[in-house]
């Protein structure tokens, strides 16, 4: 009898070790991508788009400088007020002859009452709407703030990428989108002032695709490539 005992208490002790040693090993074992990106989580956090529609006909080219006023004029004040609330941010442009059209985004990471203050302070600027009265630009329709289908890092990025890319995306495109803005800020304070506002982002435009022209080949790419470890990559057209 004595001997069942002890036999079962060896076998008793080396499960609970065996689970032990489990337990600790999977604890270590941290998902890369969490380790990578911490998620800003929270129910009343999601991805939110303020969205300007530049028209844009089939007969003249997009007017790119019109985005980049949006930016420094009109959104820059506002990210700067509530920069404290917004953990991740980014710039999108696009232009295609479509139902979408040309369109100028401001997409921010945010809870549902930083995204309506927001929203009410781009839409009360007296610079925006100036230009929604001379039909130079119009703000689209904000986000339904009752909903919120977009809660995860993840949710804004392409889903035909990784999930590492996925969730670690959103920090590596707000790092873009901060430099440009900061750089184009920058050749706008150099500007004189005393020139039209449209025609002063027309020369600030200007300025900056002759910069990315020049220097993005070796200031952005060649960097971006040797934070890879300047290893092959695939392009495709």
């Amino acid at each position: 009898m004595k001997r069942n005992f002890l036999w079962l208490l060896a076998r008793l002790i080396l499960l609970f070790q065996l689970t032990a040693c489990s337990t600790i090993t999977t604890s270590n074992q941290a998902d890369p991508v969490t380790a990578i990106a911490p998620p800003v989580t929270g129910s009343a956090q999601g991805w939110h788009y303020a969205r300007f529609r530049i028209p844009y006909t089939k007969s003249s080219p997009p007017n790119w400088s019109m985005g980049t006023l949006i930016a420094v004029e009109i959104i820059q004040p506002v990210l700067n007020k509530h920069r404290d609330s917004i953990p991740l941010w980014r710039f999108h442009r696009r232009a295609g002859h479509d139902a979408a059209g040309h369109q100028f985004s401001f997409v921010f990471y945010s809870n549902k009452t930083t995204a309506s203050q927001l929203y009410r302070e781009i839409q009360s600027s007296p610079l925006l709407q100036q230009l929604t009265q001379r039909k130079k630009v119009m703000l689209l329709t904000p986000d339904d703030l009752s909903k919120n289908p977009r809660p995860n890092i993840e949710d804004s990025s392409d889903k035909s990428w990784s999930t590492v890319i996925q969730k670690t995306w959103p920090h590596y495109i707000m790092g873009i989108s901060q430099q440009w803005l900061k750089m184009v800020t920058a050749i706008s304070n150099d500007q004189e002032k005393t020139v039209p506002l449209e025609a002063r982002y027309q020369e600030v435009q200007n300025i900056a695709n002759h910069i990315w022209q020049r220097e993005g080949k070796h200031a952005f790419l060649h960097h971006l490539n040797a934070i890879h470890a300047y290893q092959p990559l695939l392009i495709r057209y």
